[in-house]
């Protein structure tokens, strides 16, 4: 046999080996619920306002490699507005009535996936002559799932209808209507879409739930458990909340908010747990104050 066989024979014989081994799977996503109790100081004068005091900030923080992969809320007497993404944190502001208050938190804190995250703020456009609507929408592209930060707006709680839900399996958007035209934009945006993009190789058979409830005008509080089919766990959640009042920049309840607070949205394996509460005070003007949840289902691998 000539030399330049060999040589031919010695290359093709590791290309052979190769072939026959098992392909290289991608790394297992390992999903960890973290439980942080915060407390918090709302200062009077904020209400309705246009700034945030540190004593309001509430954030929770994952483990090493970790990355934040979505937030949770397990008791709440506060609206929690705000939120964003770290990549390994999540920062949130309480507000609403002024006092201090004990905040039961979670956070999913995922390891084994290139989480993206990505931020977006709202297009405001007028709808009339004293009133905005602002919506952000973000696209996490064909190849990753989109779970946003359920409560990523500024003072929306002092406005109309808030919506942050997902937009297909790839999309996130959030929508404040009825906003004042006097809203202090310089300062701030109302409104922006903050997401974690997970690859969809590390969560498959993705499946939004959707489930609303009606009963909150007559009661104060109101609750629905949303169930994942099929074996998936919830990895995000979102919400879409009607007011229990209309008009305009504050001025409805005794803390100043138009929309029920978000009183639980808590993991809990296979299913999560909702509860939205009227604030202190709350008047109600509607006989049908519907709160929509939205539940992300998965299968991590």
């Amino acid at each position: 046999m000539s030399v330049r066989r060999l040589s031919l024979l010695a290359a093709l014989v590791p290309l052979a080996v190769l072939a026959l081994l098992p392909a290289t799977a991608p790394a297992a996503l390992k999903i960890r619920v973290a439980k942080p109790t915060e407390t918090v100081t709302v200062p009077s004068g904020t209400t309705t306002g246009t700034y945030f005091e540190e004593s309001q900030r509430i954030s929770s923080s994952c483990r090493g490699r970790e990355r934040a992969l979505a937030p949770g809320i397990v008791a709440a007497s506060r609206h929690i507005v705000g939120q964003s993404f770290g990549p390994a944190a999540v920062g949130s502001w309480a507000t609403g009535a002024p006092g201090r208050a004990k905040l039961r938190l979670q956070l999913l804190c995922a390891r084994g996936a290139s989480i993206v995250h990505r931020r977006r703020p709202g297009r405001t456009r007028p709808v009339s002559s004293t009133s905005l609507t602002s919506t952000a929408t973000v696209s996490c592209g064909r190849k990753r799932v989109a779970i946003g930060a359920p409560l990523s707006q500024e003072f929306s709680p002092g406005f109309g209808r808030f919506s942050s839900k997902p937009r297909g399996v790839s999309g996130w958007q959030v929508t404040v209507e009825n906003i004042p035209s006097t809203f202090p934009f310089q300062t701030t945006d109302p409104v922006y879409a903050d997401v974690a993009c997970v690859p969809k190789r590390s969560l498959r058979a993705v499946k939004v739930v959707e489930r609303s409830t009606a009963a909150l005008a007559s009661a104060a509080s109101a609750s629905l458990r949303v169930p994942c089919p099929g074996g998936r766990r919830a990895v995000g959640w979102g919400v879409d909340q009607e007011p229990f009042n209309s008009g305009g920049f504050g001025g409805r309840a005794a803390d100043g908010w138009a929309l029920p607070i978000v009183a639980k949205a808590a993991f809990a394996g296979r299913s999560m747990a909702f509860r939205f509460d009227l604030p202190p005070g709350a008047r109600v003007s509607s006989s049908d104050v519907t709160q929509t949840a939205y539940v992300v289902c998965a299968k991590p691998r």
